[in-house]
């Protein structure tokens, strides 16, 4: 399914798809950052890293948050004795409190060639939204780690905390640029190798014949909490091409040569639709959630709709 790059047309008159720049205008204005003060990660309990943070924890601590009652036994802190109790009950019970953790951020864009399609470009979407959820965790004290998956192999890039290294981040996302091939599976396996709980976010056009499954497996067997946001074009979802055509896969350089008429662009749809129903099935196989965007979406919209109940609170 991979989306193809027309490089001409037979019919009478040729077709050019548009393509969209990879850096047209800023990652994110310094409005839409102070709105994004406002959000935070939805992290389990489970995914807490143990550091300080402001999520919730399974581990209880000193705080004034209330948890749970238990027994005392030998050895316990006198300061945690709920006396109120004691005085009514003549129990010596312990009042405990939970502790804010935090967690940590990975997020694998994928950076293959086939991202550079669209108007504007679907790895454009993909930069900012990836820098918004950055963004979003860095301002909560949590964690971020960027997997840049190309190929076989995921390059992962330093970990960064707190405030002070949001520049840092939108300075790595806006030099990325889309080409190669990627194998997302094995790309998704690889950066698993030495990650082990937080929360993930895969972002990609899963314009591939497999791998999708596998790679939200991977995710999972790794400790990660994880949203799939499967970023297209929307041309690739209702093309306009019609007429003899000469196709080359913008990856593999395979060439394809077709005639487009309205029959075709059905059977299209068609599959198409059955193609991201199965990709739906994939993730929630995996207990994975699944977003699906297009790149000329506002990324207000991605965050608001699209991922609050899913990545975001």
């Amino acid at each position: 399914m991979r989306w193809l790059d027309t490089l001409r047309s037979r019919a009478a008159q040729g077709w050019s798809a548009p393509r969209g720049t990879v850096a047209d205008g800023p990652l994110l204005d310094s409005a839409f950052l102070t709105q994004l003060e406002y959000l935070s990660l939805r992290v389990a309990r489970s995914g807490t890293t143990g550091f300080a943070g402001e999520h919730p924890s399974r581990r209880k601590a000193s705080s004034v948050e209330f948890a749970d009652y238990r027994d005392y036994r030998p050895g316990d802190d006198f300061r945690l004795i709920d006396w109120n109790v004691y005085a009514r009950l003549g129990e010596l019970t312990l009042r405990l409190t939970e502790a804010s953790e935090s967690t940590t951020l990975h997020l694998l864009l994928d950076c293959s060639a086939s991202m550079a399609w669209g108007t504007p470009s679907k790895f454009r979407a993909a930069q900012r939204l990836a820098a918004a959820l950055g963004c979003i965790a860095l301002s909560r004290y949590d964690s971020v780690r960027l997997g840049i998956l190309r190929g076989t192999e995921a390059q992962a890039m330093p970990r960064l905390r707190g405030k002070n290294s949001v520049p840092r981040l939108l300075a790595i996302l806006d030099d990325l640029k889309p080409e190669g091939v990627l194998d997302l599976a094995a790309a998704t396996g690889y950066y698993c190798r030495t990650t082990r709980r937080g929360v993930s976010v895969l972002i990609g056009d899963l314009l591939a014949p497999s791998g999708t499954g596998e790679a939200a497996a991977a995710l999972r067997r790794a400790g990660l909490a994880t949203t799939v946001v499967q970023i297209l074009a929307p041309e690739e979802q209702t093309p306009a091409l019609e007429g003899p055509l000469d196709l080359i896969d913008c990856e593999t350089g395979q060439k394809v040569i077709t005639a487009v008429n309205a029959e075709m662009l059905r059977l299209y749809r068609q599959r198409f639709d059955s193609w991201t129903a199965d990709l739906q099935e994939q993730c929630a196989g995996q207990q994975v959630a699944f977003v699906r965007c297009f790149a000329d979406q506002p990324l207000q919209d991605m965050l608001f709709s699209a991922l609050c109940g899913q990545v975001l609170q």
